[in-house]
């Protein structure tokens, strides 16, 4: 049950917290690929310039889901659910407060695509058309969160 044990590590990993250590690990590897995000505030960036930030998030994220439906027809389900973890952990997880701003629900619907369906299909190695559909529904939510998120305060 090689798959049970890296849900269980995934969640021990969640519960035990370390939650200096992780997010010490976030902010070096967020500095790393997205240095805008980490230093905007300090470099006093516009409001429109952050605002734009959680967008490139999203568009990474479905660059990955492109990854994982590849990962997933090669039959790599490891490697299909460690992405589907970095879709989560290292990237959603930063959209989720601005875009439960907007629209709560979206956020939470699509909070649970990402974190407990994609894991469990791939995990189930559910058939390709049916992960397909998901990340079609993924992707449809994410694109709902990029206009929200695009939309100005003064529109």
């Amino acid at each position: 049950m090689k798959n049970n044990d890296q849900k269980t590590k995934q969640r021990e990993f969640k519960a035990v917290g370390g939650a200096l250590a992780f997010s010490s690990f976030v902010l070096l590897l967020l500095s790393s690929i997205h240095p805008v995000i980490v230093f905007s505030q300090v470099e006093g960036q516009d409001t429109e310039e952050i605002q734009r930030q959680p967008v490139k998030i999203i568009e990474d994220i479905q660059v990955l889901l492109n990854k994982i439906l590849d990962e997933y027809r090669a039959q790599n389900y490891t490697g299909a659910d460690e992405l589907a973890t970095i879709a989560y952990l290292e990237n959603y997880e930063y959209v989720e407060a601005p875009l439960a701003e907007k629209n709560e629900e979206l956020m939470e619907e699509t909070e649970i695509m990402l974190r407990e369906d994609l894991s469990t299909a791939i995990e189930e190695k559910v058939p390709l058309d049916q992960v397909q559909q998901l990340m079609n529904n993924i992707n449809g939510n994410l694109d709902q969160a990029k206009q929200l998120l695009l939309e100005t305060s003064a529109g």
